[in-house]
Parts: C-alpha cells; sequence; structure tokens
C-alpha cells in the first residue's frame, strides 16, 4: 500500500471507530513505529488534521480531519468533488449505488467505508432542495427565504432511502474486515494467509492463498485464488473465512483465459471444467420468464413447438451437479430435464426421498 493510501486508510479508521490505538495501526499496516510517526506527523503537518494522543486509554483521538480529502462541497446547484461535479440527478444515482450496495451483502465495509460520503450526499441534496425552497418563495414573494433547515436535510435523506429498496435472498453475513483485506489482496497483488471453514467437510485448515479476483454471485462474496496448498485454482467463500492475514510475498499470476476456463467455463460457482451439457425444457407459462434469463454465458436457447404450445429448451455446460440440482428443483413440475441422465436420477431420488417423509 502506497504511503497516501495508508494514511487515507488510518484517517479512515478513525472516523470510523474514534480511537484507534499505535499496536492496532502497526498491526493493521504491518509498519514500524518511526513510519507511524512519521505518517503521523505528516497527517498534522500537510492536512491540519488534529490527532490527539489520550495518555490515559493510550489511544489516538481524530479531533478534526482538517483537509484530508473526504466527502463533497456545494458549488451553486452542483456539488464538487476535487476535480469532479454532480448535479441532483447524479446525486440521487450515487445514493442509489450506495443503497445497492449495502443490500447486495458488503454491509459493513460499505458503513465504515463509504457511510460519511453518503452523509456528504445527502447534506448535499437538502442544501440544493433547500436552495429551490428559497427561489420559489422568492420568486411569488409570499416570504423571504430562510436559512438551512436540519429538517429538511432528514425528509430529503428518509425520502431517498425509502424509496430504495432491496431485497437480498439467502446472503450470507461477510465480516467486513475479512471482506476487505481480500479486497485488498485482490487489487494490491499480495497473498492472503487464511484461516478456511470447509462447510461440506465441516473442517477447519490454514493455507496460502494468491487472490485472482473478487466475485459477487447471488447476494454473497467469493475470491477465485490459486491455493498454494492444494497447488490449483479455486474459488473461496469470504464469509467462510474466519481469519486472513496479508503476506508481503506478491501473488502468482494466472492468465485469465485459464481463470475462466477453470473456473467459469461449466454452470454455477464452483463450476470446473465441464463433463457435458445440460438440456431443460420449461412449460410453456415457465417460458416466458425463463427464455429472458441469462444461467450461463455460453447458454443456448431456443423455442420448441410441442403438444402443449412453444417452450423454451436452454441448454448450457454442467461440471457439478449440486448447485444445478437446487436450481432446477425450484422450477417443480414446469421444467422437464432432457439431459443428463445423472441429473434425471438425481432428481428422481430427491423427490422420492421428499415423497417418503411426508406425513401418514
Amino acid at each position: 500500500m502506497s504511503k497516501l493510501g495508508r494514511i487515507l486508510e488510518f484517517v479512515r479508521i478513525l472516523r470510523a471507530k474514534g480511537v484507534v490505538s499505535k499496536q492496532q495501526i502497526l498491526d493493521r499496516f504491518e509498519i514500524a513505529e518511526p513510519t507511524f510517526k512519521r505518517d503521523l506527523a505528516f497527517l498534522r503537518d500537510e492536512y491540519g488534521a488534529q490527532v490527539q494522543y489520550d495518555p490515559q486509554d493510550n489511544v489516538y483521538r481524530l479531533v478534526s480531519a482538517g483537509s484530508v480529502p473526504m466527502g463533497a462541497v456545494p458549488n451553486g446547484d452542483l456539488a464538487e468533488i476535487p476535480g469532479l461535479w454532480f448535479n441532483e440527478e447524479e446525486l440521487h444515482s450515487l445514493l442509489t449505488m450506495y443503497e445497492l450496495l449495502k443490500g447486495h451483502g458488503g454491509q459493513g465495509v460499505v458503513a465504515e467505508t463509504l457511510a460519511p460520503f453518503k452523509e456528504k450526499i445527502e447534506a448535499l441534496l437538502a442544501r440544493i432542495a433547500n436552495d429551490k425552497h428559497q427561489k420559489t418563495k422568492s420568486a411569488t414573494k409570499r416570504d423571504t427565504p430562510v436559512g438551512f433547515s436540519p429538517d429538511l436535510l432528514y425528509e430529503r435523506s428518509h425520502a431517498v432511502r425509502s424509496r430504495i429498496r432491496i431485497l437480498p435472498m439467502a446472503a450470507r453475513r461477510t465480516p467486513s474486515e475479512q471482506l476487505t483485506q481480500v479486497a485488498d489482496a485482490v487489487i494490491g497483488r499480495k497473498r492472503l494467509r487464511i484461516t478456511y471453514h470447509n462447510r461440506m467437510r465441516d473442517d477447519v485448515s490454514e493455507r496460502d492463498i494468491s487472490p485472482q479476483r473478487l466475485v459477487h454471485y447471488r447476494d454473497n462474496w467469493y475470491v477465485d485464488a490459486y491455493c498454494h496448498l492444494r497447488q490449483r485454482l479455486s474459488t473461496f467463500s469470504v464469509d467462510a473465512i474466519t481469519k486472513a492475514k496479508p503476506l508481503k510475498v506478491s501473488a502468482v499470476e494466472i492468465d485469465e483465459d485459464e481463470l475462466n476456463t477453470t473456473l467459469t467455463s461449466s454452470y454455477g460457482i464452483f463450476s470446473g471444467k465441464p463433463v457435458g451439457t445440460c438440456t431443460l425444457l420449461f412449460s410453456e407459462a415457465r417460458s416466458r420468464w425463463v427464455c429472458d434469463e441469462v444461467w450461463h454465458p455460453d447458454q443456448k436457447g431456443q423455442w420448441v413447438a410441442t403438444d402443449s404450445g412453444r417452450r423454451w429448451q436452454l441448454s448450457f455446460p454442467y461440471s457439478d451437479l449440486r448447485e444445478l440440482l437446487m436450481d432446477v428443483l425450484k422450477h417443480g413440475d414446469q421444467v422437464e430435464v432432457v439431459a443428463p441422465e445423472a441429473l434425471q436420477e438425481a432428481i428422481h431420488t430427491i423427490c422420492a426421498s421428499i415423497l417418503s417423509k411426508r406425513p401418514k
């Protein structure tokens, strides 16, 4: 991490937590005490940040961030971030993006990193609304312009939040610290030492990985990485990483074509190389929805004329049947498995097991 990036992250942690100990910073950035002192002096001298040491609790407190870059300032009908200007519609889009991220498994990271920025955006929107209100009152000469109202800020921000609704399904809780460290390793091209809980085998292992890319799939976060323990490419659930420690060793670089061939050429998140083609035939009613769905980048779909009407036939490569089974079963009797035979047999076995458990 660069010096500037480290300093900005230092302030972000102070903003989020209010206080931080010197040891926490030394451990977080793996720096020596002289570097910490230089960063602290840079913050105070160059940015005018007021970071005070509390000898009683042995922590540092952020009193004022000075001119450390963060947020935005109003500029007439526009809002400015150094080098960027936003109009009202664009500010609404930024808030929508925030709500979208918050609702898609990044709650902790978004709350800690973007919340101060979100508050600035909401304040700017309220000011713009207040300016419009003042201009309207001046034009109609019904009253004199009033000052900025905190109540208007609350009403404006509440209106934005109440009109954006994100409903994540089956999203698992991902610790913000783990997600931040994984993302930092992916972008910074560093290895990670992780403690990983394999839910299938219910065991815990420690391994070094070279993260390649971060993946958001079905409301959950995953990382594609080269596992140095198994000496192969694998996909890890970030929420199953109980500990993550960045290493100073550079990550092994895997060619993107090899990543796609190994990890995304078949159906599902834990795909692997294809072993065959799955072909599904949906009922006439269900076809009207499924024909617009993307199940796999290399899928092939076509309308088929049958005795029961026009039906949508979908084909795509598969490797692992587990996730595919769940997605086919959710369509119930509205889908017919044309191939493979192994999927047909697995569904028959599951359905027989379900029927055997019904109350007598």
